[in-house]
């Protein structure tokens, strides 16, 4: 199954990642975007799960340390 990209409207066979920084008021997290490979209009953004786990642990570590 295919799909058109809404940028350039050609068929999406693959894409591209990119790792970008997602900023919130009062943090940041890592996350993936996926870009057409023509174009690079980002078809997709996720927050990197495992990145939000090694950061949440760290907190909670740091936490504890105090």
């Amino acid at each position: 199954m295919n799909g058109k990209c809404p940028g350039c409207g050609g068929i999406v066979l693959t894409v591209r990642g990119s790792g970008v920084d997602v900023s919130f008021p009062d943090r940041s997290w890592k996350a993936v975007t996926y870009n057409c490979p023509s174009c690079n209009t980002i078809l997709g953004c996720q927050i990197d799960p495992i990145a939000v786990m090694n950061d949440t642990r760290d907190e909670i570590l740091a936490a504890l340390r105090k």
